[in-house]
């Protein structure tokens, strides 16, 4: 999956809170894009700090491959305070599922356990341990 192009659509700078709050049509190849994939390119395109990155929105219309996307920046690396729990909680979420993910590769590399039987290959071998009865 990958994020062809970024355009802002509004910007609005909420001092109060100590953030920008940034809407975003984000054009995408295929399916709508993940909210790791969103903060990575909004971080690179923007040259922000990913962890001031809170994305609270993603809506794709069924079909279109144009995302419009809520973004809050927050300055100082008060996202995790400021930012509605629920929110928090999806980002931490996704953090975790990621460093989980990575952890698990390594392990998939080493390739000291072979790989486990198909259904079918296993069902063949039944049959030729019935045939020799």
């Amino acid at each position: 999956m990958a994020i062809k192009e970024i355009k802002v659509a509004n910007e609005v700078q909420n001092k109060q809170l100590g953030r920008r709050e940034l809407v975003l049509e984000v054009t995408n190849d295929g399916s709508t894009p993940s909210r790791a994939e969103i903060i990575d390119a909004v971080a690179d395109r923007f040259n922000m700090k990913k962890a001031d990155i809170m994305v609270i929105r993603v809506k794709q219309d069924y079909g279109e491959k144009r995302s419009s996307v809520l973004v809050h920046e927050y300055a100082d690396g008060s996202a995790g305070k400021l930012a509605q729990a629920h929110i928090v909680a999806r980002h931490e979420k996704k953090q975790k599922g990621d460093a989980a993910a990575e952890a698990k590769e390594p392990a998939k590399g080493a390739g000291a356990k072979e790989a486990a039987p198909k259904p079918a290959e296993k069902a063949e071998e039944k049959k030729e341990a019935g045939k020799g009865e």
